[in-house]
């Protein structure tokens, strides 16, 4: 999973970064990192931003959310928007 795939599978879902970070058990830091593709604090000898690669258990984890427990998610905010 890259950067895009990553992006599009938030959007398929409907999630904001806190909503998809929530959902995955990370940091909202994370899921920007992971959108970006890079890590802005870590650099290279030539001050670029080294690269952020997506864990293969992330990527499962989004898998997994897209076709099961992610209706619990949407059931939460829905109680939330209708209060």
């Amino acid at each position: 999973m890259i950067a895009a795939d990553f992006i599009a599978w938030r959007h398929r879902l409907g999630l904001n970064q806190t909503e998809a970070a929530a959902a995955l058990g990370l940091t909202a830091r994370m899921i920007r990192m992971y959108e970006l593709g890079t890590h802005p604090s870590r650099k290279d000898r030539r001050g670029r931003a080294l690269p952020v690669t997506i864990p293969r258990v992330v990527e499962l984890a989004c898998s997994a959310l897209e076709f099961g427990p992610l209706s619990l998610l949407r059931a939460r905010r829905a109680d939330r928007e209708a209060s």
